[in-house]
């Protein structure tokens, strides 16, 4: 359990992460307006023993490369939380009515992402907000506000709205090795699979893509996933075997 927050000190944050590059570009962001982070969390697919390729069908959740999330644990020196994803897509409203979230059969995913914090914040009393990676997806900056407000915590969408050749150029100002791990998108095929997003080269490639295709060079539209392995900060690389 966190000791008690003094008057004066950091508050403490939690930062949700899928292990893709927006996510931890958000709790970089929090940890330079002073937040302590103090847990990193995770939902991941319910079956365990899955594949890093094994991902769900979810409006709301990355999951492709969720078998590397406990090695952030060690990279990062902190706490990794996770919590399978057992619900679906039940309110898809921009708006989401918890009251609305259940069926005779099924619950929202949503209510997962309530569960997995409200674990957090049994062990972590203190903390005072939630970091997630959201830039143009107004379905799931809703819904982490959504369950924010029930737990009392503040949502930290540090990306959202920004124009998505900055999240590019900040992975390569910070010198990240932030990979591809998934395409999606005309013009991108299985060559383009571990190519480091940070590599200005990439970028100059995603760029002729979206004058030809009209692509979001940050994969905001689904174009691609990613996979964080290394940055100067961490105490070590993660290193994901062929």
């Amino acid at each position: 359990m966190s000791p008690p927050q003094l008057p004066g000190s950091r508050p403490q944050a939690v930062a949700l992460i899928s292990g893709g590059k927006d996510s931890f570009l958000s709790l970089t962001h929090a940890i330079h307006n002073s937040y302590r982070i103090v847990a990193l969390c995770n939902l991941h697919p319910p079956l365990p023993n899955q594949s890093i390729t094994t991902t769900l069908d979810s409006y709301m959740y990355q999951t492709i490369g969720h078998s590397v999330l406990p090695l952030y644990s060690r990279a990062l020196g902190l706490p990794v939380y996770r919590h399978p994803i057992v619900g679906k897509a039940v309110d898809v409203n921009l708006n989401y009515h918890p009251a609305s979230s259940t069926t005779n059969t099924t619950t929202d995913e949503t209510e997962d992402l309530y569960a997995l914090l409200s674990a957090v914040k049994r062990d972590f009393p203190a903390i005072a907000a939630v970091t997630s990676g959201a830039i143009l997806s107004s379905y799931q900056r809703t819904r982490v506000e959504s369950v924010c407000r029930r737990l009392g915590l503040i949502s930290l969408a540090y990306l959202w709205q920004l124009p998505q050749p900055s999240i590019l150029s900040a992975l390569s100002q910070l010198e990240w090795d932030a990979r591809i791990v998934k395409v999606a998108a005309l013009g991108m095929d299985e060559r383009w699979l571990w190519w480091n997003l940070a590599d200005p080269a990439v970028q100059r490639r995603l760029n002729v893509l979206k004058m030809k295709w009209g692509i979001n060079v940050a994969g905001e539209g689904g174009e691609f996933e990613s996979l964080v392995v290394a940055t100067p900060g961490w105490r070590g690389r993660i290193v994901v075997e062929d």
